[in-house]
């Protein structure tokens, strides 16, 4: 039965409500933020999610921004980016580049499950290297 922690980061309130409902009834254990803010102080203060789900565009910032805080705070973590621009091109190759997935709103509950399925399969990525870390070239 699935237990991994669960950060649903969603300004929409009834989006949030929807994934975090559904994601329990799947066996999760999920906690909901409603903007970028409050995703980063639970990710600095509570740890432990071992997937951050992420709204493409917050209130008060990106779900980029909040997915490259995971990469540094969670370093053992695996996250996504939810929009309806997922597709994008530009949105692909950011979201390529910090080793994350997509899900594509709208979504359906065996989507949101078949994405959560494939990030608890995965092995975290861990924290981005430093800058000035030797690139081994």
């Amino acid at each position: 039965m699935p237990s991994a922690r669960i950060l649903v980061v969603e300004d929409h309130e009834q989006v949030r409500a929807y994934m975090k409902r559904a994601l329990e009834t799947l066996g999760f254990h999920v906690t909901a933020a409603a903007d970028a803010a409050s995703a980063l102080d639970l990710m600095s203060r509570a740890g432990g999610y071992e997937i951050v789900l992420s709204d493409h565009h917050l209130f008060d910032g990106n779900g980029l921004e909040v997915l490259e805080a995971m990469r540094r705070l969670l370093p053992n973590a695996r996250g996504a980016l939810v929009s309806s621009e997922a597709d994008r091109a530009d949105i692909a190759a950011k979201t390529e580049a910090l080793g994350v997935e997509r899900l594509s709103k709208p979504f359906s509950l065996s989507d949101l499950e078949r994405l959560v399925k494939t990030l608890e399969g995965r092995p975290g990525l861990g924290p981005f290297p430093s800058r000035d870390c030797p690139d081994g070239g």
